[in-house]
């Protein structure tokens, strides 16, 4: 893959440059053989725990659409909707080998979402707000408040995440970091508030896989894995090392 520009407000990648960062060969035979064995993330359970079986849960910005289809698996009816028609399709011929259903919608997340006021009980997203400045954000949530009855779920990079900011940064002085602009948050509270949402109490999950980021065999690396091997996920979610910062707000009745 060329490398893309970093840190600059123009190095946003497309619908097109994230398919081909998300969508790797070989990925269809890893989504379906995690989903057929019952495998989920921290971030995907932390979505499952926050919806409940008959809802209409709308998944922005899907990518592989791997959490969604999870979230199908244990009867929600699922919508995703992404700006790649690729990524669309790729999520849908899952869908279809797994005998669910889901539907798919084609749009740009920073347009008017095409839903009509209240149309799902939750919308959430993983990895998107974090590529959008502040004020590219309020219209997005606001607009994502209008389309839920009940509750919207973002997932950002953790501001707060040692190993996912220190690897993020050698990654981008070094040149391999692939996702364009990217920048970590440490909390969503007030763009909630702004979008007329009640907070919940913030966390942060993945902080195992934070250590992700940081290259195989450096000393922070190998630290930080010997200090969090006899912790339980509990315990971790104290420190606020996840790799994800997890904001829910619930739509006044």
């Amino acid at each position: 893959m060329d490398q893309l520009p970093q840190r600059d407000h123009d190095s946003r990648l497309s619908g097109d440059e994230w398919h081909r960062v998300i969508v790797y060969p070989g990925l269809r035979e890893d989504v379906l053989g995690r989903l057929q064995r019952g495998e989920l993330s921290s971030w995907g359970r932390a979505v499952l725990d926050a919806t409940a079986p008959g809802e209409r849960v709308l998944e922005i910005g899907s990518g592989s659409g791997e959490i969604s289809l999870a979230l199908a698996l244990a009867g929600r009816s699922v919508a995703l909707l992404d700006i790649s028609a690729d990524s669309l399709a790729f999520a849908r011929g899952c869908a279809q080998y797994l005998g669910v259903h889901v539907d798919v919608i084609q749009a740009d997340a920073m347009q008017p979402l095409p839903f009509a006021g209240n149309a799902f009980d939750a919308v959430w997203s993983s990895g998107l707000l974090e590529h959008f400045t502040e004020p590219e954000r309020h219209p997005m949530l606001a607009d994502q408040a209008r389309v839920t009855r009940r509750r919207v779920l973002s997932l950002v990079p953790n501001a707060a995440s040692l190993a996912y900011r220190i690897g993020k940064d050698m990654q981008e002085a070094d040149g391999t970091w692939i996702y364009g602009i990217e920048v970590p948050v440490h909390t969503l509270r007030d763009e909630f508030r702004a979008a007329g949402l009640q907070p919940l109490p913030e966390f942060s999950v993945g902080a195992h896989h934070a250590l992700n980021f940081l290259p195989v065999g450096h000393a922070l690396r190998n630290e930080l894995a010997r200090w969090m091997a006899d912790k339980s996920d509990a315990a971790l979610g104290t420190y606020n090392q996840g790799y994800l910062l997890v904001t829910i707000g619930v739509k006044p009745a």
